[in-house]
């Protein structure tokens, strides 16, 4: 029944549904329908393939089937369209395929397509290189004999992304500013259709929203926490716990409840999710300007040298949302991510 529904005239909905059921049904006898498929003009379609084979996660011991699975996949890492490239590079790590750790360094020399570069990272175990040099340098140096992929590391990992900024962890915090300026309108997102703009959400809801969607990707056996700052801090749970469905409810009904009031100490925030118990991942958010915010004795370079002297360092991402009015500037937590291994993204 699949197998006819796969191949017939239906909606690419159907196709798409038909196509997961038949690979968690029939496993690892799915594969060659599923690479009979990645030429589809459908780019859904086509991310569904990646996706699907991803699932199975083929491996060398099934000899030309794996290698027919690397092969359709290795041209899907510098695909232009966002879906097929993340979903053939997410596969690819799965897989632990060392053939495409080259043709996704290549990826890297491009802006447009190093969105992979977390599927890369945890295919070679380097979390801390970022730079196409670096991956260049890398690849020039590394013996390739004693090379080890990282493909258990994909094992209860959550593929999560935060305001366009994608990672993989199994143990992430959220830094969430809720400080008085998160109630002013979010200028660049409007609701309404044909461009009628009936409402302005402010920067809160929209945090909010962004923070319920990403929790609710969270694989179950990844550990997350929440951390909201103003002038003051709140931790949502003491330390991180594992996402069960029932956290993850009570995750989605604090994010909805929270008011946003008080001024900004985003540095504290950042090193009280350093703090948590096997905190791997930070996504750090806020409109404020942290250059006009270092007290206690904590700045971008005390948070940098705290991580480096920590056994496993944090890696930490950021989104600034800038305000034209208070002319905010993004360099200091540009500074905290360049020196922790993370990404910067910048919201108008």
């Amino acid at each position: 029944m699949f197998k006819k529904f796969i191949s017939s005239g239906l909606s690419v909905d159907t196709k798409i549904g038909a196509m997961l059921g038949y690979t968690h049904a029939f496993h690892h006898d799915a594969i060659p329908l599923l690479l009979k498929k990645k030429t589809n003009g459908n780019w859904a379609i086509k991310a569904c393939v990646a996706d699907a084979i991803g699932w199975i996660q083929p491996q060398p011991k099934l000899g030309d089937t794996y290698e027919d699975c690397v092969s359709a996949l290795l041209p899907f890492v510098k695909n232009k369209n966002w879906a097929i490239r993340n979903s053939g590079a997410w596969a690819l790590a799965r897989m632990g395929a060392k053939d495409a750790v080259l043709p996704m360094i290549k990826a890297m020399r491009s802006e447009k397509t190093r969105d992979i570069l977390p599927y890369l990272q945890v295919l070679t175990q380097r979390r801390n290189v970022q730079e196409y040099d670096h991956w260049m340098n890398w690849w020039h140096t590394q013996k390739m004999e004693t090379f080890r992929t990282g493909k258990q590391m994909l094992d209860h990992t959550s593929i999560l992304e935060f305001y366009r900024v994608k990672d993989l962890t199994k143990n992430v915090i959220f830094v969430i500013d809720v400080s008085g300026s998160m109630n002013e309108p979010q200028e660049s997102y409007t609701y309404g259709q044909e461009g009628n703009r009936r409402e302005v959400p402010t920067r809160l809801r929209i945090a909010q929203n962004e923070l319920q969607k990403v929790v609710k990707t969270l694989h179950h056996e990844t550990r997350f926490n929440i951390i909201y700052f103003s002038h003051e801090f709140f931790k949502w749970k003491e330390q991180p716990v594992q996402a069960t469905h029932s956290y993850i409810q009570l995750a989605l009904d604090d994010i909805e409840r929270r008011t946003a009031i008080g001024g900004t100490e985003g540095l504290i925030a950042i090193e009280m999710g350093m703090q948590q118990i096997g905190a791997e991942t930070i996504f750090f958010l806020t409109d404020g300007d942290l250059q006009s915010r270092i007290r206690n004795n904590i700045s971008t370079q005390s948070l940098t040298t705290y991580n480096q002297n920590n056994e496993r360092p944090t890696r930490i991402h950021a989104v600034v949302i800038l305000d034209q009015k208070r002319n905010n500037s993004s360099a200091p937590v540009q500074i905290v991510t360049d020196n922790n291994g993370g990404q910067m993204q910048e919201v108008e």
